[in-house]
């Protein structure tokens, strides 16, 4: 494991500063499975099941007509 050193404190935050964070739960599913340090701590067995269950619970999630969905889109055609 390598021996990093933490960056000093920042005032940055996700709407407005430098920090980048992934859209959504499939890139950042992408993002996890990419990143060899994560395979270091975790085995790359666990990280492929996390991954595919992840991406299950999303396409379950994605059936599903949201309230906002119902509101915007279908009582507006």
């Amino acid at each position: 494991m390598e021996a990093l050193e933490p960056s000093a404190p920042s005032d940055d935050n996700v709407n407005g500063g430098t920090i980048d964070l992934p859209r959504g739960l499939l890139e950042a599913v992408s993002l996890l499975e990419a990143e060899p340090a994560f395979a270091e701590v975790f085995s790359p067995e666990f990280i492929a099941i996390y991954a595919g269950v992840k991406r299950g619970e999303f396409e379950t999630f994605m059936q599903v007509i949201s309230p906002w969905e119902r509101e915007y889109l279908l009582l507006n055609v």
